[in-house]
């Protein structure tokens, strides 16, 4: 049975275990591994978010990719702004009465999180 040599470094790592032999002899790299790491969505979606300036936010924050839009009490409630995201097809939870969170996939691409900011900023600037 044949695993190609990639595969058969990345089991040994995550379990421990030493890399075999013959996958030592065939020239694997973690360059190869490690190139094709994504990019820091999070990162970059919860930037973007907070050049979004609208007077009704009072905090955006986040962690990897789980974001979280707190609103001012006067703003009335995150309730709506997640309905109005229902309405554009971003499902989001809110929590705490003040907060939207948007916890997307974590298989997201630079156009998912283009897509998501447009109607983001959409729905804030509407109400």
């Amino acid at each position: 049975m044949f695993c190609d040599p990639e595969s058969t470094a990345a089991l040994s790592a995550a379990i421990h275990w030493p890399v075999p032999w013959p996958v030592r002899r065939s020239g694997f790299s973690w360059k190869k591994i490690w190139s094709r790491t994504p990019p820091p969505w999070g990162i970059i979606f919860l930037a973007e978010l907070q050049n979004i300036k609208t007077p009704q936010i009072k905090e955006i924050r986040g962690r990897g990719l789980m974001i979280g839009i707190e609103f001012h009490p006067e703003a009335g409630g995150a309730r709506s702004y997640c309905l109005g995201l229902m309405a554009e097809g971003l499902l989001c939870k809110e929590t705490h009465d003040h907060i939207v969170r948007i916890a997307p996939p974590l298989v997201i691409g630079r156009d998912d999180i283009d897509w998501a900011l447009e109607r983001i900023a959409k729905v804030l600037r509407q109400n």
